[in-house]
C-alpha cells in the first residue's frame, strides 16, 4: 500500500547506501548524499592525487563498484555513512591499510516486500535479557545456595572458635 511504501522509504532515509548501518546510530553524526558533488575535503585529495572523479557517483562506481545512478528512491537509500566516507578517503589517498576496506560487501538493495529487511528489522529495539531456562535457573540458584551455606558453615565454626576463647 501507498502507506508502506512511504513508510519504507521514510526508514531507508536512516540507513546508510554502501554498509546499510543505521546513519542514527553513527558515532560521527554525519551523512553524506550518494549524489551530486563531492565535499570540499575529498575535492582537495582528489587534486592533490590527480584524480579524475569530481561527483558522489564515479567515486562510489571506483571505490565500491557500485553504480548509483540508476537508484530508485523508494529502493535505496539516499545517503552513506562516515565510517564509508573514510573508507573512500583511504581508497583515494592510497593509504596503506587498505586491506580491511570494507569487510562486508556492499548491501544488496530490494523493493518493499511483505518480508522487507528494512521494515523487518527497523522496528527491533534494544536487546533484551533471554528468560533463563528452568533448567539454568535451578542450576543457578544451586550454585548461590550451596555458596551461601559454605558461608554459614564457615561463620559458625567461627562462631565456635570465639565462644570457646570466650571461656
Amino acid at each position: 500500500s501507498q502507506r508502506e511504501t512511504e513508510a519504507h522509504q521514510a526508514k531507508l532515509q536512516h540507513l546508510c547506501r554502501i554498509c546499510g548501518a543505521s546513519l542514527k546510530t553513527d558515532p560521527y553524526k554525519k551523512c553524506h548524499p550518494v549524489h551530486g558533488p563531492v565535499d570540499e575535503e575529498t575535492q582537495a585529495l582528489l587534486r592533490k592525487k590527480e584524480k579524475r572523479a569530481t561527483s558522489w557517483p564515479d567515486l562510489l562506481a571506483k571505490v565500491f563498484k557500485i553504480d548509483v545512478r540508476g537508484d530508485i528512491d523508494t529502493t535505496h537509500p539516499t545517503h552513506f555513512c562516515h565510517n564509508c566516507w573514510k573508507v573512500i578517503q583511504r581508497k583515494v589517498s592510497n593509504a596503506p591499510h587498505e586491506a580491511h576496506l570494507l569487510e562486508k560487501d556492499p548491501v544488496e538493495w530490494h523493493p518493499h516486500s511483505t518480508s522487507c529487511d528494512v521494515c523487518v528489522t527497523s522496528f527491533r529495539g534494544v536487546k533484551r535479557k533471554k528468560p533463563m531456562l528452568n533448567s539454568q535457573l535451578s542450576k543457578k540458584f544451586r550454585i548461590i545456595a550451596g555458596h551461601t551455606r559454605k558461608i554459614r558453615c564457615v561463620r559458625k565454626i567461627k562462631q565456635l572458635n570465639n565462644k570457646s576463647l570466650m571461656k
